[in-house]
């Protein structure tokens, strides 16, 4: 038996550090499929170009006057502006045509975004305290397999309106695939806010290397050689 703890021991050694787990992309976009926006404008405060009522590849829109979008550079790099309506809540919402396979029972998930305030040519439609944008996992079956908040900085109409980094995590509880839904929570006549650069990442664990696997083959025979000797 201490033979074979010392072999063991010897073995273990020279087997690698297991890697981490990497994070592994899922889904992307940046936005900048928007297109056959209307009612153009200069944003209040920014005086970045802003449109109204266009459509987005790869999502359904729902609710009234969506979707809107601000060009933050110049050169069609759209971050879109999601209006509370002038109804009662839920305002407007985006929903992914397509699922996708993030939701596998207990691996970690990340949603990473840029955010910002939102408003269009009148800053009093600018996002003020409580006016924020869900975000929703959906499985198949429409069940909320993992929801979040975010709420962006007040609306204030300065020329400078940065998008800042935001995000969460979630754990997959194995429902099947999912779609992501972003639904603007604001009062009527108000933006719950903006977003640009969305990515969905998952925990790819790392396999083990070919050298760790022969050492731990030679561990096992090692193993059953010393056992059949001290029979």
């Amino acid at each position: 038996m201490k033979s074979l703890s010392i072999a063991a021991a010897a073995m273990l050694a020279v087997l690698p550090l297991a890697a981490p787990a990497q994070a592994a992309v899922i889904f992307t976009d940046n936005f900048n499929s928007y297109a056959n926006g209307g009612a153009t404008s200069a944003q209040a405060g920014t005086g970045l170009t802003v449109q109204a009522f266009g459509d987005l590849a790869g999502w359904t829109k729902s609710g009234v006057n969506s979707l809107h979008a601000v060009n933050r550079n110049g050169a069609s790099d759209w971050g879109l502006m999601l209006f509370g309506s002038h109804n009662a809540s839920p305002g407007n919402a985006i929903l992914m045509n397509s699922a996708i396979a993030a939701n596998s029972l207990g691996v970690n998930y990340s949603v990473d975004f840029e955010g910002a305030a939102a408003s269009y040519n009148n800053g009093a439609q600018g996002n003020q305290n409580g006016d924020v944008l869900l975000f929703e996992m959906l499985n198949g079956v429409n069940a909320v397999v993992a929801s979040y908040v975010y709420d962006p900085a007040n609306w204030t109409g300065a020329a400078n309106n940065p998008f800042t980094a935001g995000g969460f995590s979630y754990v997959g509880n194995g429902t099947g695939d999912v779609r992501l839904r972003i639904i603007a929570q604001s009062a009527p006549g108000r933006f719950g806010g903006a977003i640009d650069n969305l990515s969905i990442s998952g925990e790819d664990p790392a396999p083990v290397s070919e050298p760790a696997m022969l050492a731990l083959f030679g561990l096992g025979a090692l193993g059953l050689g010393l056992r059949r000797r001290r029979k």
